[in-house]
């Protein structure tokens, strides 16, 4: 079943986003303490993702996006989030998201409106402040909802 039926969404997803949730709310060191080995927070994911050595300090560049390594390091990068999820709670697992769907259904000839998806409410990710639509009560790119006062 796809996740544009939102109440199988609400029911199946809750426990993974609030997993997503703890893993970018919670530094590495107390991650680890608290959920073991296998937790990777948040700040090492963002770092990795955007090409730093995801170590705190070394801001030597992997390159990930322009090589031929960008598909097996995304997997990679795919699994040690779900071993992370899995750490908080053993039920969860990385779901496949098919954003081509939604990219259909939100695209500039069927209006370009993605503020209208459930995936931008506040139970889901929050909706957010854009250059094209900005809020008036905050700034640009900020996110509301269970993802709130998340620093990148």
């Amino acid at each position: 079943m796809m996740c544009h039926d939102v109440s199988w969404c609400v029911m199946v997803c809750h426990a993974d986003l609030s997993a997503l949730s703890t893993v970018y709310h919670t530094r590495e060191v107390d991650g680890k303490r608290q959920f073991g080995r296998l937790f990777t927070s948040g700040e090492w994911f963002t770092r990795w993702h955007l090409g730093l050595s995801g170590e705190p300090g070394n801001h030597e560049m992997t390159g990930w996006h322009n090589a031929p390594t960008f598909f097996t390091a995304h997997a990679s990068l795919a699994l040690l989030m779900e071993r992370s999820l899995q750490s908080i709670d053993p039920r969860v697992a990385a779901h496949y998201w098919d954003y081509t769907i939604d990219g259909e259904m939100y695209s500039q000839a069927n209006g370009g409106d993605w503020s209208s998806t459930f995936y931008l409410s506040d139970d889901w990710f929050g909706p957010v402040s854009t250059n094209e639509t900005p809020s008036a009560y905050d700034a640009v790119g900020t996110i509301h909802g269970r993802f709130a006062g998340i620093e990148v």
